[in-house]
């Protein structure tokens, strides 16, 4: 196993976050910053000898906890969760293997798992189940879906079932050895009533550890790799696609109610035995309706069946329409604007004030733009969510009839639905670069030849608005990025005129 070099640390160092809160050791990451060569020079070394005994110092397992209360209510336990916070030593020593092991751990993973890799997001999975929706809905195809969601993923896994993966996924022993130490005899502190508790960690990858989210993913890989689902999920451009993963949230895919019955029980199984448990109150399932009328039951709980279902953010329903998830975002764009309408109103710098509505609250409007289908009434929404904001900001009120334009200029607010196009313009672009056996491409892409759409007027597409500005072979385009750069800052300049 070769030294962990200077370079490596310095590396680590420099990704590390600014203004993060200090963990029992009271060291800063700006500290390690400007520590400058010196320091992580004697790092180093220590480093070093953690790796040759395969160890961590007893400090370095020992973490504060504080308790933040979720939504609910707060008289109920469940609705808080801890926060720990860890010696920063011991989190750059983690940063430092898991740079050296992320290749491998990666090349571990499905194309189905988008959590915790680089080049993957949410709108990865949000593109291909929004591409699913539209191809089924458009050719009358039978899909149900399922929504398993797990009960305090992170903290059930067994140490144990994270170790055997690591070693079935052929990590060096030297590696596997250290992070079994590293995860024995941890302990989480708690202030209560001005005195400190000490609770012992017997289960569970660290919270907030740098290498928890890898370890996990590689303990929930091998156990999907038990399950026979060779011929189960829905055939997507000549292959069977049976689930997606972010992290610990899955969606199951098949074409009819029994089958996912099975793999949803099949997976249940599987989980139990690495001390996963299945959140009965959320997990649900989602059928369309060519589906038969069946039940969904999870040991004989309650029936599972949901009609809208929000999964990574962006609310998913049965009938693919968007007009749940643009009231949700806007709701959402109300909810940002009131963290800082005092900061916006008090702005007197436009510029400043720009920025902050196009950093803070626009993204939060326009989450998940790029897999929308929008149409006109969708683009007015839009439009008009922004607008009273502007002239909230403003002071300015309906009855004075102030057009738009004259508001806009005063904001110089970006404008949500250019916004909006812009991103699902670039997303597309990146979307017909992908590799070809990405799903991301293959739900893009694909058409179910062996089903019939029916007759009549097909419903509106994701790829209309790239055909409509850039021609039915709008795919080839991104190949060459900077026309492709052109053609859309044209487009959008045509379209920004015209509102």
């Amino acid at each position: 196993m070769p030294p962990i070099l200077i370079s490596e640390v310095r590396t680590a160092v420099k990704s590390l976050k600014a203004d993060k809160a200090p963990g029992p050791d009271g060291i800063k990451n700006e500290a390690l910053k400007f520590g400058g060569y010196e320091l992580w020079k004697i790092i180093t070394k220590l480093f070093n000898e953690c790796l040759e005994i395969e160890d961590i110092p007893t400090q370095w397992k020992q973490s504060s906890a504080i308790i933040i209360p979720k939504k609910g209510d707060r008289e109920d336990l469940k609705n808080y969760r801890p926060i720990a916070l860890l010696p920063t030593i011991y989190k750059l020593f983690t940063k430092v293997l898991v740079n050296r092991m992320n290749r491998q751990l990666d090349e571990q993973q499905p194309r189905e798992q988008a959590g915790f890799r680089s080049g993957f997001s949410t709108i990865d999975h949000l593109q291909v189940i929004n591409q699913i929706l539209e191809r089924t809905r458009e050719c009358k195809i039978p899909l149900c879906m399922a929504f398993v969601d797990y009960e305090k993923a992170f903290d059930s896994i067994e140490i144990n079932a994270v170790i055997n993966a690591l070693v079935r996924q052929n990590i060096p022993k030297k590696y596997i050895r250290t992070l079994l130490n590293i995860n024995t005899g941890c302990s989480a502190s708690f202030r209560l009533f001005n005195n400190n508790i000490a609770i012992q960690i017997n289960r569970g990858v660290r919270q907030g550890d740098t290498i928890s989210p890898k370890l996990f993913t590689a303990a929930l890989e091998d156990v999907f790799r038990t399950l026979s689902w060779e011929n189960r999920g829905i055939m997507v451009d000549g292959e069977l696609l049976t689930h997606l993963r972010f992290a610990d949230d899955i969606i199951l895919f098949a074409y009819d109610v029994k089958t996912v019955a099975e793999m949803l029980k099949e997976l249940n199984e599987a989980s139990t035995r690495v001390g996963l448990k299945i959140n009965r109150a959320k997990t649900q399932a989602m059928k369309n309706d060519q589906c038969a009328s069946e039940n969904i039951k999870l040991d004989d709980d309650t029936n599972l069946f949901v009609n809208k279902y929000t999964y990574l953010g962006q609310t998913i329903t049965q009938d693919h329409k968007i007009e749940d998830e643009i009231r949700r975002r806007r709701s959402a764009a109300w909810f940002s604007f009131k963290n800082i309408e005092e900061i916006l109103k008090k702005t007197k710098s436009t510029t400043l004030r720009a920025h902050l509505f196009n950093s803070t609250i626009l993204p939060v409007l326009n989450y998940g733009c790029e897999v929308w289908t929008m149409r006109e009434s969708d683009k007015q929404k839009l439009q008009t969510t922004q607008r009273a904001i502007e002239r909230r900001v403003l002071g300015i009120k309906l009855v004075q009839k102030i057009p738009n334009n004259i508001i806009r200029q005063r904001t110089k607010f970006k404008d949500a639905y250019i916004d909006a196009l812009q991103r699902k313009f670039r997303w597309a672009g990146h979307v017909a670069r992908r590799e070809a056996n990405r799903w991301t491409s293959r739900t893009t892409f694909w058409w179910p030849y062996n089903f019939q759409r029916p007759r009549g007027r097909p419903a509106n597409r994701w790829r209309k608005l790239m055909q409509d500005n850039l021609g039915r072979n709008w795919h080839q385009l991104p190949r060459n990025r900077t026309t492709y750069k052109e053609r859309i800052a044209e487009v959008l300049s045509s379209l920004l005129s015209s509102l």
